[in-house]
C-alpha cells in the first residue's frame, strides 16, 4: 500500500494501561469498537498514551498486533506517519518518536523534541469529531502540558522515564481563542479545563480570570482541575476565579495521614486540604471534589479508617459543595511505585496491570492488607461517606439544597450532591419544579393570590 493507505485503512487509540482490552477504531465517518485481536491485517494499527510512552517497549510487546506506537506528543509524528508507506520498517525508522515491531524485534527511534511553544498547535476542530449523530463533542480544552509535580504513583514522578522535562503553557490569547471557538460552535453550559497544571502559574491565572469576566461574566461557568500545592500557592485567587466563572473544582487528596502523603511525593499537607474545603464553603463554590486512593503505599486497617474519617469531616465543612470519592490504588507500569513497590509497602499480585480494568479493581497488596481487604476498606469508605451525606441532608437548610439543584438547572451540573439528593423525590421533586417555572415559593406569591 502506498501513503494513501495511511489515511482509509488506519486506525488508532489511547493505552492507559496494559489491561485496556477495547479499543476505538475510526475510519471514515463512522467510530467502530472492535477487541484488538480482532483487527484485520489490511488496518495499520497504531497506539499512543501515557503507557506507551512511559514503557513504549514493554506495551508494543504486550500488542502485537500493533504497527506502531507514538512515543510522547503525536500530532508532528501522526502528520509523518500519514506521509509515509505503510510497513517500511526503513522510513518508520526515520521518524522520531515511534515504536515499531522492526524484522529482528522491537524498534524504539530516538525521541522527538517536545513542541514549544505549544501556542504554535492550532485549535482542535471537535465539530470533526465522529462520536454520532446524537452525540455533541465535549466542551473541554487543554491549557498546556507537562506537569509540576513528581508523584511516586505517577508516570511524571519517574525522573529516569519522564518525557517532559518542565512545564509548557498555552498563552493567556491561545486559552481565550478555544473557549471562543467553543461557546461560538457549540454553546455549552459550562467549559472543562482539563489539565491539573492550570492554576499554576499566578499570573496567567490572574489574566485568565480577568478576561473571562470582561467577556463572559455570569455567562459562561467552567470546571477545573487543580493539584492542590499550586491552589494553596494562589489561594488569594480562588474568589476571583469563582468571580470569574468557576463552577466546580477537583483536586487529588490522597490519603488522610500524612506519612503517606509523603510517600507519594504529593507535597501537601493535611491542613492545606482543609483549608481547601472551607475556602470553597466561604467563598461561595458551588462543587468542589476531592479524591482519595485505597490500598496504595503503607496502607493498613488504621491508616484507610483515618482516611475515611478526614474525607468525612471534609464533607461537613462545606455541606453540598464539598464530595469526595476513591479510587483504589493502581500500579501504573513505568511509575516509581512500579519499579520498586517494596520502598512503599506493597507487593504487587499482578505487574502486568491485566486482571482488571478501572480504579475499582485491587492489583496489590499491604503487608497488612489482602486484595480483599482492599476491596472491602472500597466498600467502607463508600458508606461512610453515604452515611455523612445523608446526616448532613437531614438537617439541610432550604437555600443550601437550592443552590444544587440551580447548578443542575442553570449550566447543567450534576455533581455528586445533585446525584444524591435526586434519588430523594421529596428533593428533586420540588426543586426541578421550582427552576422550570412550574412551580413557586409561598414567600414568592403574592398575599392576594393565596386561596384562605
Amino acid at each position: 500500500m502506498g501513503s494513501a493507505a495511511w489515511s482509509a485503512f488506519s486506525a488508532g487509540t489511547s493505552v492507559a494501561c496494559w489491561g485496556s482490552a477495547w479499543v476505538t477504531a475510526t475510519s471514515g465517518p463512522c467510530g467502530i469498537s472492535w477487541p484488538v485481536s480482532s483487527w484485520r491485517c489490511r488496518i495499520a494499527r497504531w497506539f499512543w498514551g501515557p503507557q506507551l510512552t512511559g514503557a513504549p517497549e514493554e506495551t508494543l510487546e504486550r500488542i502485537p498486533q500493533a504497527l506502531c506506537g507514538v512515543v510522547g506528543e503525536g500530532e508532528e509524528t501522526f502528520v509523518e506517519l500519514l506521509r509515509m508507506p505503510v510497513r517500511d520498517h526503513a522510513a518508520l525508522a526515520q521518524c522520531q518518536g515511534l515504536v515499531f515491531a522492526g524484522e529482528s524485534g522491537v524498534v524504539l527511534t530516538p525521541p522527538r523534541p517536545l513542541i514549544s511553544p505549544v501556542d504554535r498547535l492550532s485549535i482542535p476542530r471537535s465539530e470533526h469529531l465522529t462520536l454520532g449523530r446524537m452525540t455533541e463533542p465535549p466542551a473541554t480544552l487543554l491549557t498546556g502540558r507537562g506537569c509540576t509535580g513528581r508523584c511516586a504513583f505517577c508516570f511524571e514522578g519517574n525522573a529516569s522515564r519522564r518525557v517532559n522535562k518542565g512545564l509548557r503553557l498555552h498563552s493567556v490569547q491561545r486559552c481565550l481563542e478555544e473557549v471562543d471557538y467553543l461557546v461560538r460552535k457549540f454553546h455549552p453550559k459550562y467549559l472543562t479545563i482539563m489539565d491539573d497544571t492550570f492554576v499554576a502559574d499566578a499570573r496567567r491565572l490572574r489574566e485568565f480570570c480577568q478576561e473571562m469576566i470582561g467577556r463572559y461574566h455570569e455567562r459562561v461557568k467552567w470546571f477545573c482541575e487543580a493539584r492542590m500545592d499550586s491552589l494553596w500557592r494562589q489561594r488569594d485567587l480562588l474568589p476571583l476565579m469563582i468571580e470569574a466563572g468557576l463552577l466546580r473544582i477537583q483536586v487529588g487528596g490522597a490519603s488522610g495521614c500524612q506519612h503517606i502523603l509523603d510517600a507519594y511525593r504529593k507535597g501537601i499537607t493535611l491542613e492545606q486540604l482543609q483549608w481547601f474545603a472551607d475556602a470553597a464553603g466561604s467563598a461561595g463554590l458551588h462543587s468542589a471534589y476531592i479524591n482519595f486512593i485505597i490500598g496504595g503505599a503503607f496502607e493498613t486497617r488504621e491508616t484507610a479508617r483515618r482516611t475515611r474519617e478526614f474525607a468525612c469531616d471534609l464533607i461537613r465543612r462545606a455541606p453540598a459543595i464539598v464530595a469526595v470519592g476513591h479510587s483504589l490504588f493502581t500500579p501504573y507500569p513505568a511509575t516509581p511505585i512500579h519499579e520498586n513497590p517494596e520502598a512503599y509497602g506493597l507487593k504487587l499480585l499482578d505487574k502486568d496491570v491485566v486482571t482488571g480494568f478501572g480504579d475499582s479493581h485491587a492489583f496489590c497488596r499491604t503487608a497488612e492488607l489482602t486484595r480483599f481487604d482492599i476491596l472491602e476498606l472500597g466498600r467502607e469508605f463508600n458508606k461512610a461517606v453515604q452515611d455523612a451525606m445523608n446526616d448532613i441532608a437531614q438537617a439541610m437548610p432550604l437555600e443550601v439544597a437550592d443552590r444544587v439543584f440551580e447548578g443542575q438547572h442553570k449550566w447543567g451540573l450534576e455533581g455528586e450532591w445533585y446525584e444524591f439528593l435526586s434519588q430523594d423525590s421529596r428533593w428533586s421533586g420540588y426543586y426541578l419544579a421550582l427552576h422550570a417555572g412550574r412551580a413557586k415559593r409561598l414567600g414568592d406569591v403574592p398575599t392576594d393570590r393565596i386561596e384562605h
